[in-house]
């Protein structure tokens, strides 16, 4: 892992996140603590950092604006906020981040710790991602690729399993339900003639919540599934986290035991 931005403008965090990072993973951080301050780091490294931990209100950019000067650098972004209104909420999200703390939170050093550790191993897992509709293609794959998954794109169900027979190490298939070809539980049992949960997880769309097409997914070899109207991004986050640690164990134990 390459070095770690920090921007914080309050000491006794900065320190103390600055100090636990640089112990546990063990590489330089950065800290900045104003919008100018960063933009000088950003220009001094050339943008060269795998992840950034960034505070929404800075005293020189109090609505969020070191986040789009950030991320515009291509840098995964982490934002620390005491304000988690539904308009902030929503504010980050827009922004393209990578995920959201509770900066008051006594667990939070913890949970960037294990934030980070999530991105570096996404870094060595291949997702596919299946939609018919372009837009909605390439906002998925825009959230999948700031956790710092690789990813691979499909527009209908027939590239789909081609591609997955061109790269076995897919991990994970991120499909709607009305993939074109096929719907989605003739889809996920296509899949699973050649790709068993233990080696490939798939998570599903469907745009309303309907418990019995849910039910009817998963039964055909889904692993999950996520309702898209409301689309919320932290349960489409935590189904294909969950999903993938059983692929990862499975894997794991599977090398333990050969």
């Amino acid at each position: 892992m390459q070095q770690v931005l920090l921007v914080e403008d309050s000491m006794m965090f900065g320190r103390l996140a600055k100090r636990r990072l640089e112990k546990v993973f063990d590489v330089p951080v950065l800290w900045a603590q104003s919008l100018a301050e960063t933009e000088e780091l950003l220009a001094k490294e050339n943008g060269n950092f795998s992840v950034a931990l960034l505070d929404f209100n800075l005293p020189d950019a109090p609505q969020g604006e070191v986040i789009d000067l950030v991320v515009d650098q291509g840098i995964s972004s982490v934002v620390f906020t005491t304000n988690m209104s539904d308009e902030v909420r929503s504010m980050i999200w827009d922004k393209k981040v990578a995920d959201y703390i509770i900066k008051e939170d006594p667990n939070s050093l913890d949970y960037v710790v294990s934030t980070i550790r999530q991105f570096e191993m996404n870094q060595n897992t291949l997702v596919l991602v299946v939609d018919k509709s372009d837009a909605h293609r390439s906002y998925l794959s825009e959230l999948i690729y700031v956790r710092k998954f690789r990813v691979l794109n499909a527009s209908d169900a027939g590239t789909a399993l081609g591609i997955l027979e061109q790269y076995p190490e897919i991990k994970l298939v991120i499909a709607d339900f009305e993939t074109s070809g096929f719907d989605g539980c003739s889809f996920s049992q296509k899949v699973r003639e050649n790709h068993t949960q233990e080696e490939l997880a798939i998570v599903g769309f469907t745009s309303v919540e309907d418990r019995m097409k849910g039910i009817a997914y998963i039964k055909s070899g889904a692993s999950d599934y996520v309702v898209t109207e409301p689309f919320i991004v932290e349960e489409f986050y935590t189904k294909i986290n969950r999903s993938l640690e059983i692929v990862n164990l499975y894997n794991l134990l599977r090398d333990r035991d050969s």
